[in-house]
């Protein structure tokens, strides 16, 4: 009996999920605004995900993810960009796994943001959101010539004109 009342408490989360993410897809217009706006603002916007493939609103900015390490002496250094490997073949247009990356870095980046500007977001829940904690993890485990004590990081938004900073991180302690 609890295995039938368990698995169908997970449908009906998972189908609360699914619809949630059907509403914040369709046209703002087919969408009552009360429902738009628990879908699309706040913690639901967090579990909610949102791509933008294609028009009406495709990708038209880039996102870089800077990093800089605090020396032993206790000086920061200069600030590195996590490189995105770019190897220009002719096999890219079917075959191109480097992308992975370079999308990882746009979506996290993107829900960083979001989680930021969500407007309900402290402080200390942003620091232990799911995007927040992926990149810093990535950041503290790129290799490095000595051992440093902390890191900190920066997300960049990029266009053809200028660079903006969207978000900076807190300096954390790699050990």
């Amino acid at each position: 009996m609890f295995e039938l009342t368990f698995d169908i408490a997970v449908a009906v989360i998972l189908a609360i999920w699914l619809a949630a993410t059907v509403v914040r897809h369709l046209p703002s217009r087919l969408v009552p605004p009360a429902i738009a706006a628990r879908v699309n603002d706040g913690t639901a916007a967090w579990l909610v995900p949102s791509w933008n493939f294609f028009a009406p609103s495709p990708g038209i900015h880039t996102y870089t993810i800077l990093y800089r390490d605090e020396q032993p002496d206790g000086s920061m250094s200069l600030w590195h960009e996590v490189l995105v490997p770019r190897r220009h073949r002719w096999s890219r247009g079917a075959w191109h796994p480097e992308k992975t990356l370079s999308k990882a870095v746009t979506d996290l980046s993107l829900e960083l943001v979001r989680v930021v500007y969500a407007g309900t977001a402290e402080p200390a829940i942003v620091r232990i959101s799911i995007p927040y904690l992926t990149v810093l993890a990535y950041v503290a485990a790129l290799p490095r010539h000595v051992a440093v004590p902390a890191t900190q990081f920066v997300i960049l938004q990029r266009d053809r004109r200028e660079s903006k900073v969207l978000f900076l991180s807190g300096v954390h302690a790699l050990r």
